[in-house]
């Protein structure tokens, strides 16, 4: 049976925001619902509501933008107008914030939407994502509430997923939907004579997070970190190309990954300075040049994994492990757990059995594929009832 007609309210999924990760979580969910349009014959109407303007119109579906504005009464008229017209609310909450790690009050903004259309008693599906950790039990009561309340919950990794499971949520287990991202092709001038080491830089934890006081918890100096791999990959001969993935345009924000960039490029002249990406799949084309892919943004490194370039992770968060860990990919430095010699030496390691490390990315791909038609055909099934 085809379905008809739907209006879709997208949360979580900003298609302008600096931060190419959670724009790449929208372009990648806009093109399986794109899919799912052609193949039933059928046009959608979608709402984008979050922070930058994105209109687009195609032939099987336009996306309209409603733009958050917490203080203003008007845009709550407007939202709660959307909901109750919609038939279906999808929120990812940026991949990874549905979770107080980065603070409570960061939880909150990203949760009042969200209990909006519960109290509109309409369709919310949680798009595959982090959930948890919650360190607080009220905000973990407000989490059990939206989840409980919610149509269907997916979970992009297995430590959410059975996280969930003990919270008495019932959720099915996908993956990263941004693994589906297309890439656009960059050329770069490279020499394949040397090994291309691409390293991207963490605006957040360089500056120690967003209280700028080692609010991850790292056990070892990032900065010392990155300096120190710098100059023993130089030393060996490589080619280090400095990527950011965070691209806000406050140069005085703590996330902003490029003006860390510029300053260690300043440092070291030697390395190259990618460009200030504009979109993720320009980012995607970019990263895909390189022959190895060192990345503290989650990301930045499931750009560098989906284009088969051998990839370790600089985790900060349990989403680094609950994602590579589910698809059989455990090439990663926890930053929490390790020292700095340990870091660095795991680094060195890993570059050296970089071949290892891409035949394990390819049987991981399958596992990805699996997953990803899992969701499609959920998906599919969702959109096609009418009650």
């Amino acid at each position: 049976m085809k379905y008809n007609k739907k209006n879709i309210i997208l949360l979580g999924l900003d298609f302008n925001s600096k931060n190419l990760g959670c724009s790449a979580l929208a372009y990648s969910f806009l093109n399986i619902l794109n899919e799912l349009a052609k193949k039933n014959n059928k046009k959608l109407e979608i709402i984008s509501v979050n922070y930058n303007d994105f209109n687009l119109k195609e032939k099987n579906y336009e996306v309209k933008n409603l733009k958050i504005k917490y203080k203003s009464p008007l845009f709550y008229i407007k939202f709660i107008k959307k909901v109750f017209n919609s038939d279906y609310v999808f929120d990812f909450t940026g991949g990874d914030s549905f979770t107080d790690i980065y603070g409570k009050n960061r939880f909150l903004k990203e949760s009042f939407l969200k209990l909006i259309v519960v109290w509109c008693n309409k369709k919310l599906i949680l798009g595959p994502q982090t959930i948890g950790p919650f360190k607080s039990t009220w905000i973990k009561n407000i989490a059990y509430l939206i989840m409980k309340k919610s149509k269907q919950v997916y979970t992009r990794d297995k430590i959410s997923f059975d996280y969930v499971k003990k919270m008495k949520i019932n959720a099915i287990n996908i993956t990263d939907v941004a693994l589906m991202l297309p890439n656009e092709k960059v050329n770069i001038e490279k020499d394949n004579n040397v090994l291309n080491i691409g390293i991207n830089v963490s605006g957040l934890l360089w500056n120690g997070g967003y209280t700028r006081n080692n609010q991850f918890g790292l056990k070892f100096n990032y900065k010392a970190y990155i300096e120190e791999i710098i100059k023993i990959f130089v030393n060996m001969g490589a080619k280090i190309y400095l990527i950011g993935h965070v691209l806000p345009k406050e140069d005085n924000s703590p996330e902003n990954d490029y003006v860390i960039c510029q300053k260690i490029h300043e440092q070291y002249p030697e390395t190259v300075l990618a460009p200030r990406f504009k979109t993720p799949m320009e980012a995607k084309g970019y990263i895909a040049n390189m022959d190895f892919f060192i990345g503290s943004r989650m990301h930045a490194t499931v750009a560098a994994f989906s284009m088969k370039v051998p990839t370790v992770s600089i985790a900060y968060s349990r989403k680094f492990k609950g994602l590579y860990g589910s698809l059989g990919y455990n090439y990663i430095i926890d930053a929490k757990e390790v020292t700095l010699e340990e870091a660095i030496n795991k680094t060195i390691f890993y570059v050296e059995n970089r071949l290892l490390l891409k035949k394990d990315i390819e049987k991981s791909l399958l596992i990805v594929h699996k997953k990803n038609n899992e969701f499609i055909s959920s998906l599919d099934k969702i959109l096609k009832k009418n009650k």
